[in-house]
């Protein structure tokens, strides 16, 4: 099975990629990005920013540290 490719990163200083815009009170760092849209990211959220209103959204592997 061919899997698709993401950019290839190791071992690099996440402070070296920006902030951006991700939405409303949500900002991210986008660290690695396929061709199929498959992404690695860290995302935060503003204080008290209510996320409430888009429910549960299933469909990815997420994890927290």
């Amino acid at each position: 099975m061919s899997r698709p490719i993401r950019s290839e990163h190791e071992f690099f200083p996440v402070t070296s990629v920006p902030w951006t815009p991700a939405g409303e009170g949500v900002e991210e760092r986008v660290l690695s990005r396929g061709d199929d849209g498959a992404l690695t990211r860290i995302t935060r959220w503003a204080p008290g920013r209510d996320t409430s209103p888009a429910g549960v959204i299933r469909g990815c592997a997420a994890r927290a540290w």
